[in-house]
């Protein structure tokens, strides 16, 4: 057994050497053996370590960077890149295809992927991944940068039934970058889609909505590369996408009672307001209504600033006037492997907002959203008993209302006396 880094010394005469799947573990890679006859003697062989490797990142809208962990909105466009190293010095090859092997969680929509899937190659190992440009809205460009190629149009991607998995398989390599000569420098391959977070998916950062990869190569030159057989894989990399739910409970000051009724305007940082059935949308006359149990949920949201407006108050309640802001804030995203991800949160609100629990591992966060009770209905028509000035007017009033019925009781009294 001759493992790959490793030398020896073989004797002269016939050698069938032939890789052996079983003994690769998770976490390492292998690849077909290539040798040379080179004398009639003896000779010392080291096998090529080198191998093609893969990786997997999600965009972060509010940085505008691809990382291995980021957080977004239900149904939101979210952007994912598969990125591919082919090392330099395979000579031997006279094409060279690979397959990107992507397994979705559950909480992704699969529906956009296909569509989405945009393809780019560069020659080079080394140079990064940075084949196309992004924005802090989430955007993805697609014209290449510098030094990359669209190669699209020669790829297929597939996408299973059951919508968990699909593959990208790229057309040749070689002849992409122009020939021979360039892939022998190595190649970099990358692969972005977009996959939104779904309405089933998880909140919080206990689970998360992983996403991970495998890439699938050429075990050798001489191996059938139009089917399956003739090829092995990478190991596994993963990518991870969070989101917090939100909810805005609206209650009396006086007691905390929960109430219905109240009419709100929610906005998030792009500008959309929240609609009756979850979603955002740019009508600016949409709002929400507190049921029963006062609450407004925002079901599945991206971190940022929320503008909260009271269109109209409880019945009996003052409503606050302006527009008050809830800023969610995530931090531990920006990390090197999923495993080290501790994402944490923090809310603030402007009064008369007042947050009560902000739950990173359950994504839950809830905000009471504070009424006043109004003077005419707590009073109806009599006036408080800590008002005294109030007191004093309707008890001079009444005072003023006897004196005048007991005069005309008087004088219609003494004309009756005088006839």
């Amino acid at each position: 057994v001759l493992d790959a880094g490793m030398s020896a010394e073989l004797p002269c005469g016939y050698w069938l050497i032939v890789a052996d799947d079983d003994a690769i573990a998770q976490g390492e890679v292998g690849t077909a053996p290539i040798m040379a006859l080179v004398g009639g003697g003896a000779v010392t062989v080291k096998p090529k370590a080198a191998t093609p490797k893969v990786a997997k990142h999600v965009l972060e809208d509010g940085a505008a960077a691809w990382q291995k962990a980021a957080d977004a909105t239900v149904a939101d466009d979210l952007y994912w890149r598969l990125s591919a190293t082919v090392p330099a010095g395979l000579t031997a090859y006279d094409t060279y295809t690979v397959r990107f092997v992507d397994t979705m969680s559950a909480g992704l929509d699969p529906s956009k992927v296909a569509a989405s899937m945009r393809v780019y190659v560069a020659a080079g190992a080394d140079g990064g991944f940075d084949a196309v440009q992004t924005d802090k809205d989430g955007r993805v460009g697609t014209e290449p940068a510098k030094g990359w190629t669209d190669i699209t149009a020669q790829c297929a991607t597939k996408v299973a039934v059951d919508g968990k998995t699909f593959t990208v398989r790229t057309g040749d390599l070689i002849a992409a970058l122009g020939g021979v000569d360039a892939f022998t420098a190595g190649a970099r391959v990358v692969a972005v889609y977009d996959a939104p977070l779904g309405a089933s998916c998880n909140r919080g950062a206990t689970k998360g909505n992983p996403n991970e990869v495998c890439l699938r190569y050429p075990r050798s030159p001489l191996a059938d590369q139009s089917g399956d057989a003739g090829f092995t894989r990478t190991p596994s990399d993963d990518a991870c996408a969070y989101t917090w739910g939100l909810s805005l409970i609206k209650r009396s000051s006086s007691d905390d009672k929960p109430l219905a009724g109240a009419k709100l305007r929610i906005i998030d940082d792009r500008g959309r307001i929240l609609t009756t059935d979850g979603s955002w949308s740019t009508d600016a006359a949409a709002c929400v209504t507190t049921g029963a149990d006062g609450h407004v949920e925002l079901s599945g949201v991206d971190a940022g600033v929320y503008t909260v407006e009271e269109v109209a108050a409880p019945k009996g309640y003052t409503a606050f006037e302006g527009k008050r802001t809830v800023t969610v804030t995530s931090e531990g995203l920006d990390v090197k492997q999923v495993a080290a991800a501790k994402p944490k949160v923090t809310v603030s609100a402007e009064s008369p907002l007042r947050v009560d629990t902000a739950d990173a591992g359950t994504g839950s966060i809830e905000l009471s959203v504070l009424n006043t009770p109004s003077k005419e209905a707590s009073r109806g028509f009599m006036p408080s008993m800590g008002d005294r000035t109030l007191v004093l007017v309707a008890a001079l009033a009444a005072i003023g209302v006897a004196a005048i019925v007991v005069a005309l009781v008087i004088k219609r009294g003494g004309g009756r006396r005088e006839k």
